[in-house]
């Protein structure tokens, strides 16, 4: 998407470095409003219902997205940025009509897991075959001729995905053995008996470790450990998941190896230190969503509980 929004955005007359930052920022809400393959890592990881993990990051995603746009609102309106013209009723419609068979797919998939139509595995299966048949039957921006090399790229990193779960199972196995998830949590009790200094901890440490490691293999190498200390300090699984999911996010976004951060970066063709200086109050209005999510688990809870058993 940084491809289409930032140069459309630059020629609208807004700043290259401003269109970057915030394309940047608005990416992390897509691992949080289901379908995530972020979730699906943590709850294999840790057992946990990926339902669950689902429906409870629809409103923290919502909650992201409204800190965002009050950001995004606030900078424009002191730098007087331009306002595109209105769409008419007519096209509006008619764009909205397009886009329908597309939005319906995180409908499709969420109503099929709520009501028990299918499993979330299955749930990832039938999402592929229906964006398969979007692409190539309803848009036709995908030719026949291209399914078989995009099979393959999809093979070649779900494959790298399979050997970083395999050898994180053997490092949990090794901690396991050397006993390091209990040892966490006599340190952590011996240091605090509250919940909520637990979690800011985890946040800050997460934070930190962000900056540094990828993602996917950091949600990977921490859940198992993690397991443990939640249960002694009675934290929801479902819940920290979400948590646990914004903090890598806005790792994503940070210096000095956030991977979003040199693609908009080059895409915008702007240095480390212009995206950074319009990159902080978005940053900024994440983190204040991230500790109404962290200290309100209904955010997360509220829809979970109710529509996924």
């Amino acid at each position: 998407t940084g491809t289409v929004l930032i140069p459309a955005m630059a020629k609208a007359g807004y700043s290259r470095a401003f269109a970057a930052a915030l394309t940047a920022a608005a990416s992390t809400v897509g691992p949080i409003i289901p379908p995530s393959i972020m979730f699906v890592l943590y709850g294999a990881m840790a057992n946990v219902s990926i339902g669950k993990l689902f429906v409870g990051g629809i409103l923290p995603g919502l909650i992201m997205g409204l800190y965002l746009m009050i950001a995004a609102y606030v900078i424009s309106k002191r730098r007087k940025y331009p306002k595109l013209a209105g769409v008419p009723l007519r096209q509006a419609a008619c764009t909205t009509a397009g886009a329908l068979p597309a939005v319906l797919m995180p409908v499709v998939v969420l109503g099929g897991i709520v009501g028990g139509i299918f499993t979330p595995t299955e749930a990832g299966a039938i999402a592929a075959v229906y964006a398969l048949l979007l692409a190539v039957v309803v848009y036709r921006e995908l030719k026949p001729a291209e399914i078989m090399p995009l099979l393959a790229a999809t093979a070649s990193v779900t494959a790298a995905i399979m050997i970083i779960v395999s050898a994180a199972s053997l490092f949990g196995w090794l901690l396991a053995r050397e006993r390091v998830p209990d040892l966490l949590v006599e340190a952590a009790s011996d240091w605090t008996a509250s919940s909520t200094v637990i979690l800011l901890a985890l946040n800050l440490l997460f934070l930190v470790l962000g900056c540094f490691f990828e993602a996917v293999s950091l949600l990977i190498l921490v859940t198992p450990v993690m397991m443990p200390l939640l249960i002694a300090f009675n934290i929801d699984p479902v819940h920290f998941g979400v948590v646990l999911t914004l903090n890598l996010m806005i790792g994503l976004l940070t210096p000095p190896v956030g991977m979003n951060m040199f693609i908009v970066c080059a895409i915008a063709k702007i240095t480390v230190k212009e995206y950074v200086r319009e990159a902080w109050p978005f940053i900024f209005a994440l983190l204040l969503a991230l500790l109404v999510i962290t200290y309100v688990p209904a955010t997360v809870l509220f829809l979970a509980d109710r529509f996924v058993s």
